[in-house]
This record gives C-alpha cells, sequence and structure tokens, in this order.
C-alpha cells in the first residue's frame, strides 16, 4: 500500500506556475515539478476542500492549470482533527510564506 501524501497549495502553484526569472523560485519550481511527477506514481496523494478552494483563486489561466493539475486527486474534508494539523503546520512554520505565481 502506497502512502498517503496531503498536497498544499504552495505545491500545486509551485508545479503549474510559469517560469520564474528569480533563480530561488525557479529552482522550487523545477524541484516541485520533478517531486510532482515522481510523488503520482509513488504515493496517494490528497487535496482538501481548502487547496481547491485556493487553486480557484487569482488569474483565470493559472487558476486553470492548478485545477487540472488537481483535478483527479480526492479531495478531503475539513474536520476538527484537520483543522488542529492545519493550526499546528502554521504555527510551526512547516508551511512556505511565499507564494508562487
Amino acid at each position: 500500500m502506497a502512502s498517503s501524501v496531503y498536497v498544499e497549495t504552495s505545491i500545486i502553484s509551485y508545479y503549474t506556475a510559469r517560469p520564474s526569472q528569480d533563480i530561488v523560485t525557479a529552482a522550487r519550481q523545477t524541484l516541485t515539478q520533478d517531486w510532482w511527477e515522481d510523488a503520482r506514481q509513488r504515493f496517494d496523494l490528497y487535496v482538501s476542500v481548502l487547496v481547491v478552494e485556493e487553486a480557484k483563486a487569482g488569474g483565470a489561466e493559472a487558476a486553470q492549470r492548478r485545477l487540472a493539475a488537481i483535478s483527479e486527486l480526492p479531495i478531503l474534508e475539513i474536520n476538527g482533527a484537520a483543522e488542529e494539523l492545519g493550526t499546528r503546520l502554521m504555527d510551526e512554520g512547516a508551511i512556505p510564506s511565499t507564494k508562487a505565481e
């Protein structure tokens, strides 16, 4: 059985973003794109309803790319345990503060 991985919005954004001219962002994009191609084969990937809502935001073209990338992933509903985990991840700085375009 494959391990499960919750994919949050920054992963989707880096995966689908237009190539950046910033070397750090470009490196993150490349790493994310490589990980995504490998992870889809090795893990059971999941998103939440919040990720879907965040993926819809922004420019129409970018939103369409993000939604297409997650279109076949199972969507998890939000419950108390998920809210607690999200709070811990944000409090501990596990979620990046930068955004990919």
